[in-house]
């Protein structure tokens, strides 16, 4: 039986990311990737969306003669980032309509749309709601929809993903100008959470770090699902920006410099010249990046403490950081994160997916295991977060905070 595909957008700072794939199981296939770099298409929260939505216009037909392959799209999945996301806790509860045919898809409908209509502080907006938890009146408790199930009541225990409106109008509107369809929004930190739980050696409660060009989000992740994430202006590209300053060389040059040979921590004897152009030892790059992560880490850390300052479990205090994002290839991050957090083990991860095996589709992927139309039934069954129990209520091992101000 041939598949449903579906085509997964984000729009990162300086490039465009595309996977067109399907779920198979719990693994991702794609059918297509591809990046589409412009330097600077946001800067600072800054935009030019006439620019923007021209670059992604030209998404609209993809023909690669060499794969064979000849797409139309006209509607995607937008990955939205999760600058200023927050997550809250929800409970709500609704009358079966038929009790003597039990729970159906219209019940487990309205219940989700009781969490939607959840106040928000003026300025946020919802993206998404995932279901945690269905209990029934005789205090059963279920992950995913008790479908057929006998009860007088549906209970739904839920976790509400908001995002600043300003930035969800960003990238929709950004999209209708390049005359595209939004079939449904997710927030990166929790499609990538979605990924990183497929892959069974990885720990279910952790801190992400997904380094892009222009910026670093960092996010907890507890059993599997994200609870919060904080966002600083630093990313690859400000790392190539300081190497080319300190040579004098240009950005490519620099990009070049980064990709190619990173940081060496072991020191060696003879450090000939790295390139023709310009008499550049890896001493002296080693340097250039190391100037560069003495202010990284100190953002790093305090978005990672500010975070965690929500919450009262020491055992944070030594969760691991997994990384993830285009920024996560630089030889020698591992160097800096482990001298900056000794306490936590830190993890880069390469997604397994054939044909988009780059941590900067890491995203991307996971929106291919989140579903297609945002609130449909399969899509909130496809959402839910299992849970150990199968009967009495319990007590959720995390709990959303109120928002706070996350400037750092």
């Amino acid at each position: 039986m041939e598949q449903h595909q579906i085509a997964c957008l984000e729009i990162g700072s300086s490039a465009l990311r595309l996977v067109v794939g399907y779920q198979l199981g719990n693994a991702p296939i794609v059918t297509y990737a591809t990046t589409v770099k412009s330097k600077d298409l946001i800067k600072d929260d800054k935009v030019n969306l006439t620019n923007l939505s021209a670059e992604l216009a030209k998404l609209h037909d993809i023909r690669d003669e060499h794969k064979h392959i000849n797409i139309k799209l006209t509607n995607v999945s937008l990955v939205l980032p999760s600058a200023g996301l927050k997550v809250y806790a929800n409970e709500k509860s609704t009358n079966i309509v038929r009790p003597d045919i039990g729970v159906s898809k219209v019940d487990v409908a309205n219940a989700v749309s009781l969490v939607m209509q959840q106040q928000l502080p003026e300025g946020l907006t919802t993206i998404d709601v995932i279901p945690e938890q269905f209990i029934l009146a005789d205090g059963s408790v279920y992950s995913n929809p008790p479908i057929g199930k006998k009860t007088a009541f549906l209970q739904i225990q839920a976790k509400v993903y908001c995002l600043p409106l300003t930035v969800k109008d960003l990238y929709t509107k950004a999209l209708t100008m390049a005359g595209f369809r939004i079939s449904k929004t997710c927030v990166s930190s929790y499609t990538a959470a979605k990924l990183l739980s497929t892959y069974g050696e990885l720990p279910s409660t952790y801190v992400l770090l997904d380094i892009g060009s222009r910026g670093s989000t960092v996010s907890f992740i507890g059993e599997g699902s994200p609870y919060g994430a904080l966002y600083f202006y630093r990313g690859g590209d400000d790392l190539s920006e300081r190497i080319a300053s300190d040579f004098g060389i240009s950005f490519e040059q620099a990009e070049s410099l980064k990709i190619k040979y990173g940081y060496e921590a072991t020191e060696r004897a003879y450090s000939p010249s790295l390139v023709d152009y310009a008499k550049i030892t890896q001493k002296d790059l080693n340097r250039s990046i190391e100037g560069f992560f003495s202010e990284y880490i100190s953002s790093l850390n305090n978005a990672v403490e500010t975070l965690l300052s929500q919450y009262s479990n020491p055992l944070y205090s030594t969760l691991p950081i997994i990384c993830i994002g285009g920024g996560s290839k630089l030889n020698g991050l591992t160097h800096f994160l482990t001298e900056g957090f000794p306490n936590r083990p830190i993890s880069r991860v390469t997604p397994r997916s054939i044909g988009a095996r780059d941590p900067s589709y890491a995203n991307l992927l996971g929106m291919l295991l989140c579903g297609e139309y945002s609130g449909s039934f399969s899509d909130t069954q496809k959402g839910v977060v299992p849970v150990n129990r199968v009967s009495g209520k319990g007590k959720r091992g995390h709990v959303a905070p109120s928002p706070e101000d996350d400037a750092l």
